[in-house]
């Protein structure tokens, strides 16, 4: 007996219905970035076999007493992507699948704005609640399996046929524009999770090549003990750092202690998120050798570092360390939303009394962690106005992006500019050493696109070049013999996040089987080693 207040539908027309609702909806992103490409009629082309795609996948999945469990989830998972396709032009990728596994609630909340709780109410809610009140008919078994082969013969007929008289417009279509993949409902999410899946289970990996450790004492002035301070940033591009040639002030507090910044332009990350370039730059892999995998099984640097007798920090404000610091002590210095990076300062004032040997800390901030750039500044010290104050980045004039984007710029800067003044009180004490880099860059609107996580090979400049700066003092030079005006000399050079685990071990004196000199920033600067 039917239900009451339901509406029955054959399950051909529901999955035909279903097909045009994504086909129209959830891939206005692909046809945003399609249509202006190609002409009418291969639009009306490209448009007939994405829809007749559509219903030959769903046709597989929509089967009696299990249609409304997949349909449910097709439309949460391509709802989903459909929000961060449209709002934010992101890729959908095996590392976007994986950052979303990753993140935590404080990170997710930043991007729940206006739109966000506008897409989830009409384009999930809505239609799964249809979902549930829509009453499915299937015919018996055996006519139903005749039934649906023979309208997806008919249906896989007409795509071939489309496919044939368009095959090589196509396929140098798709040559030129292999990112629009990325934006296809259902596949990206589906690939990108099933490719992470694949990539992730995986059992091949390289062993850890770790085979001797050499250690040579730099330091000349035995009374002092070295002290490395990391500070690694969060999505900080190089393109607004004005100490590398940004027209805004956003580096100001720095001046004073320019004399001794070695400031590095267009440094290469090693990917566009972070859960690849952290890993990566304190890996011994470069960016093209770096799997995941097989740096599970490798030492990183803070491993050889603590091998070696030298006590290694990574005090966090919420973000996490990708596994980099499971061997090491780590503190998270906030729990909440508000949380400023000036709490990672204090907590490292708070340690200084107890090193009492070597030290290498690292400082992982929050940075420039968007959307809500203005999150990340206190107001006070929200120089640049106007500013956007919510996470629909699209809904806020350009201008007021940028700058709320440089306004969490210009307060890593006072951060950085406060560590100096402080470490610098310390060269009696320390060889006192700080490093900037940040993970990954970001895109603030350009083409459209914000955030990153682009495939690296497609990834705009502005996600792949981050700030890169060493600040050393006098002091810290003459102890360790380091030639000044070669370290200058240095930053004339290309570098990438490749250089970071080598300077790193090259600035403490040691080598491994896997130490490479020549992507060591400091190897050349001593006076020994020329």
């Amino acid at each position: 007996m039917q239900k009451k207040n339901k509406l029955t539908m054959h399950i051909h027309w529901f999955i035909l219905w279903f097909s045009l609702l994504v086909g129209i909806v959830f891939n206005v992103p692909f046809f945003q970035i399609v249509w202006p490409t190609l002409p009418v009629i291969n639009n009306i082309g490209m448009w007939f076999l994405v829809f007749t795609f559509l219903y030959l996948f769903y046709s597989l999945f929509f089967w009696p007493k299990v249609t409304k469990i997949f349909a449910a989830l097709f439309i949460l998972f391509g709802g989903t992507a459909f929000y961060f396709n449209y709002h934010y032009h992101i890729y959908i990728t095996r590392s976007t699948v994986a950052s979303l596994f990753e993140t935590n609630f404080i990170e997710a909340s930043d991007w729940i704005g206006l739109s966000f709780i506008i897409c989830f109410l009409f384009l999930i809610c809505c239609p799964i609640f249809l979902l549930y009140k829509i009453n499915l008919k299937f015919p018996a078994v055996k006519v139903l399996i005749k039934q649906r082969l023979a309208m997806l013969f008919v249906w896989l007929l007409s795509g071939l046929i489309i496919g044939c008289v368009w095959h090589t417009d196509l396929s140098l279509y798709l040559k030129r524009h292999y990112n629009i993949r990325y934006f296809l409902v259902p596949t990206n999410y589906i690939s990108s999770a099933v490719d992470l899946g694949i990539y992730t289970f995986s059992t091949k990996h390289k062993e850890n090549t770790m085979e001797w450790v050499k250690k040579t004492d730099r330091n000349t002035e035995p009374h002092k003990k070295n002290l490395f301070v990391f500070v690694l940033g969060e999505s900080a591009r190089d393109a607004n750092f004005s100490l590398t040639g940004y027209s805004k002030d956003t580096n100001g507090p720095l001046m004073p202690y320019a004399h001794d910044i070695i400031a590095f332009k267009h440094t290469q990350s090693c990917g566009t998120v972070t859960r690849v370039s952290v890993p990566c730059m304190f890996s011994h892999y470069s960016r093209k050798s770096y799997d995941e995998r097989s740096a599970k099984y490798a030492a990183n640097a803070l491993d050889i570092l603590q091998h070696e007798g030298i006590d290694v920090y990574w005090v966090d404000n919420e973000l996490g360390c990708n596994k980099v610091c499971r061997h090491v002590p780590t503190v998270y210095t906030c729990t909440t939303r508000s949380c400023f990076d000036a709490s990672l300062n204090n907590e490292l004032y708070q340690m200084l009394p107890d090193f009492h040997k070597d030290t290498f800390v690292v400082l992982h901030q929050r940075g420039s962690h968007g959307p809500r750039y203005d999150l990340r500044t206190p107001k006070q010290y929200q120089k640049f106005q106007p500013i956007c104050e919510q996470a629909d980045l699209d809904m806020c004039s350009r201008e007021a992006v940028v700058n709320s984007y440089d306004n969490s710029l210009y307060y890593t800067s006072i951060l950085l500019a406060d560590l100096m003044e402080h470490l610098s009180k310390l060269t009696d004490e320390y060889n006192p050493v700080l490093l900037y880099i940040s993970d990954h860059g970001q895109s603030l609107g350009e083409d459209n696109l914000y955030g990153h996580g682009a495939e690296y090979e497609f990834a705009p400049a502005y996600q792949k070049e981050v700030p890169f700066f060493v600040w050393m003092p006098s002091a810290t030079r003459k102890s360790l013999g380091l030639d000044a005006k070669c370290l200058q000399d240095m930053a004339q050079h290309q570098v990438s996040q490749d250089y970071i685990f080598h300077s790193i071990l090259g600035l403490f004196g040691i080598a491994t089987n896997v130490y490479d000199a020549n992507l060591d920033i400091f190897s050349q600067c001593f006076p020994k080693l020329k």
